[in-house]
Parts: structure tokens; sequence; C-alpha cells
């Protein structure tokens, strides 16, 4: 069934534009959400027109501009087997498993170009505001400045004083 579905995915207009449609109104409703426009606006402004400075879901615009073709068009480009890491638990051999996916899945042969790295983000000096009036009864204050690499030893520890200081509210909420 994996084969099938990753070999014939289906991909078809209908489907295409009804979860185009919903991924818009999910980013529409979001958009009415301070803490969603507050992150929004923070992240354009700490990473600028970088790929780090736009949401992940996208923009309603963006989104709205996307044809059916431009996903085939994905999915066949990125969609390969060669460069891919598949986990699989179980009473089984690497050598069984491998060879069991080689042959189910050959019709996904190729890989993927790697794509180019991002430039790192470069942090402009000085406190920089932006205020976005809204009729709200509680404010978003975002604070970040230009961060630690994951190589870094204390990441880990930075992550968890991350976390007391305030990002758990922000998955709760």
């Amino acid at each position: 069934m994996l084969a099938q579905l990753l070999q014939e995915p289906g991909l078809r207009d209908a489907d295409i534009l009804r979860k185009q449609a919903e991924q818009i109104a999910s980013i529409k409703a979001a958009e009415e959400q301070p803490s969603y426009t507050a992150n929004v606006a923070f992240t354009k402004m700490m990473f600028g027109d970088t790929p780090y400075g736009h949401p992940t879901s996208g923009s309603s615009e963006a989104v709205a501009k996307l044809k059916p073709a431009d996903v085939r068009e994905f999915y066949s480009q990125h969609y390969k087997l060669g460069g891919a890491i598949i986990a699989v638990a179980g009473d089984i051999t690497a050598e069984q498993i491998k060879g069991a996916l080689e042959k189910e899945l050959s019709g996904l042969r190729g890989t993927v170009a790697p794509q180019p790295e991002p430039p790192a983000p470069v942090v402009p000096p000085g406190i920089h505001v932006q205020i976005i009036d809204r009729n709200v009864t509680q404010a978003n204050l975002f604070l970040g400045s230009g961060g630690v690499a994951r190589s870094n030893p204390d990441y880990y520890k930075l992550q968890v004083m991350n976390y007391i200081l305030g990002a758990a509210a922000l998955r709760r909420g």
C-alpha cells in the first residue's frame, strides 16, 4: 500500500484544490489571532526576506497562486528513493527491509538535487520595535536575538530556559 501511495499518489485536481481552499481558510483564520500576526511580523523582522522570514504555512496569496500542476511537479522532483531515510521497527534485518523497499519502490528511483543552504540570518544591531494596533484585551510581545547554533554545547540548556521563561505558555495558547 505504501508503494502504491508513493508511486501513484493520485494528486487529482479536485483534491488539490480542496486542500488549497482549506489551507487558505486556515491561514485567514490564523491571521485573526493576535499571537499569529505578531509571530509573523516578528519572524519577518528577524529574518527578512530569507526562507526563515516566511510563515511555514505560507500566505493566503502565495497558496492561492499554486496550480495543481505545481503540486504534481513538486512531487515528481522531490519524492525520490535515493537519499531517503526510512525507520523501521520490528523483527527484520536492515538488508531484508532495504531489499523489499528497493523492489517495491523502484518507481521512485533517482535522487533529489541538494537544496542551496539558505543564508545565515543577520540580525541588524539595535532595538527594533513594531507595533500592530489591534483592539484586543491582551498584548502579545515577542522578543528575540540571533540565538545560538544547535552545535553550541549550551543549546539544550537554553531550550529549557526558553521553555521556563515563556515558550511553554505559547505552546498552550
